[in-house]
């Protein structure tokens, strides 16, 4: 262990660790207390937190971060072009509405709203102020409605359209996909070939003096097994991301992806 230096005189003390050789002062030595005092900071800190684990520490950082991202809302946004669009609408309908009233009801509260000034210009530039105020606040309102609508479930983009968007499907093999999802029983086992199309057709003849179903009609003249038509309900039932998976179109990571983006990606109007 080094010799410790007085503060003041800064010569070698062999005698005392504490007790300067020239002064005879007491004094502790710089690396004993900033030793205790790191070790005071260390324990003030355990006492406050509790001793720390990294490993937890960064798991949880981990899984909270993950939650905050699946849970965030999605980006809304109403492009200018529509901004601009609605707010001339809005403007131009209420003018018409006051022109309106001026014409067909001269007499009203309204019609003489901005016949308290006397000067043709001071009666022109309070009617377009106020217009422009009234414009503002329904402007206002329409954006907050917007907004709120584009963030709810109701606007989330059909994984078909959102596909398509994306680039990973083209219109014609959405068309494609959507037509196979509309295809009723007899239509499915067809296609797959465990009926034949006489068989479709004279079950369909059947079908028409009766009221049973077409899978109950095709099971009861042999046609299709009760496996057959469970097989097809469950293909019936597909929705359009399983049609893509099954065609070969998407993967299920692509699926999974275009869901996420579905619930929490940019959307716009």
């Amino acid at each position: 262990m080094e010799n410790a230096k007085c503060p003041e005189c800064r010569p070698d003390n062999k005698e005392d660790i504490h007790v300067c050789a020239n002064r005879g002062d007491s004094f502790e030595s710089s690396s004993v207390s900033s030793a205790e005092s790191l070790g005071m900071a260390n324990a003030s800190i355990e006492t406050a937190t509790g001793p720390r684990d990294d490993a937890a520490l960064s798991m949880g950082d981990v899984k909270k971060s993950g939650t905050q991202s699946s849970a965030s809302a999605p980006e809304v946004q109403i492009i200018p072009r529509t901004r601009f669009i609605v707010f001339g609408a809005i403007f131009y309908i209420l003018l018409l509405s006051y022109l309106v009233i001026v014409v067909f009801f001269p007499q009203s509260r309204i019609a003489r709203f901005s016949t308290i000034f006397e000067t043709f210009w001071a009666q022109f530039i309070f009617l377009v102020l106020c217009l422009v105020g009234i414009t503002l606040s329904l402007f206002g309102l329409f954006c907050f409605v917007c907004e709120e609508y584009l963030r709810s479930r109701w606007y989330q983009p059909k994984i078909g359209k959102l596909s398509v968007s994306e680039g990973f499907i083209t219109r014609e093999q959405l068309k494609q996909v959507l037509e196979e999802q509309e295809q009723r029983i007899g239509e499915v086992l067809l296609t797959s070939g465990r009926i034949t199309q006489e068989q479709l057709g004279k079950a369909i003849a059947k079908q028409k003096d009766t009221s049973v179903r077409l899978g109950e009609i095709l099971k009861h003249m042999g046609y299709a097994t009760e496996e057959d038509i469970y097989w097809a309900l469950g293909k019936m039932q597909r929705k359009v991301g399983e049609i893509l998976v099954d065609k070969g179109m998407l993967t299920k990571e692509d699926i999974d992806w275009l869901i996420d983006q579905q619930k929490s990606g940019p959307r716009r109007i």
